[in-house]
């Protein structure tokens, strides 16, 4: 388990995120599943785990809200947060089993334009909205790509994918 720090801002109280699924070399090396803890149930510092980096760590999703964090032991602590797991495998091959990083940008998208049209617009809104669709156009561009090629759906190289940088 690996944990993710760039959404962090100096001295300010930001949710721990984890890598909780080992990278899949034959799905381009990515994750699959993430784990979004805000809090303990014996204080709302999620610092209270401790470094969890590396350690031989899993959660498991009980009820909405409510994680356990398990370690190797099988020993296990309930923790706030939630899981996120996204498609892994073509869903043409393996069927539909989570959801697409654009979901996620659409949902924060939303938020942000929810914002925007209340009491807290800023520029700084109005900017991440701005690269958010740009992160958006590009995802759009690259399945048009492999679905004119015939691969979208399937775990197929085809012209304008890179080898591994």
């Amino acid at each position: 388990m690996r944990e993710i720090t760039t959404h962090k801002v100096a001295n300010v109280d930001s949710p721990r995120i984890f890598a909780v699924d080992e990278a899949d070399p034959d799905a381009g090396g990515m994750h699959h599943v993430y784990a979004v803890v805000w809090g303990t149930y014996t204080d709302d510092d999620p610092g209270d785990l401790g470094n969890l980096d590396g350690e031989k760590y899993s959660f498991v999703a009980d009820l909405p809200g409510k994680l356990t964090l398990v370690s190797d032991t099988g020993t296990g602590s309930l923790v706030k947060g939630c899981l996120i797991k996204y498609q892994h495998g073509p869903v043409l091959e393996v069927g539909a089993n989570g959801l697409h990083g654009e979901c996620l940008r659409a949902i924060e998208m939303d938020r942000l334009e929810s914002a925007q049209a209340g009491p807290f617009a800023c520029q700084e809104n109005e900017d991440a909205l701005v690269h958010m669709e740009e992160s958006l156009q590009y995802g759009r561009l690259r399945t048009l790509r492999r679905r004119d090629a015939g691969a979208e759906g399937r775990n197929v190289r085809v012209d304008g994918d890179y080898d591994a940088r």
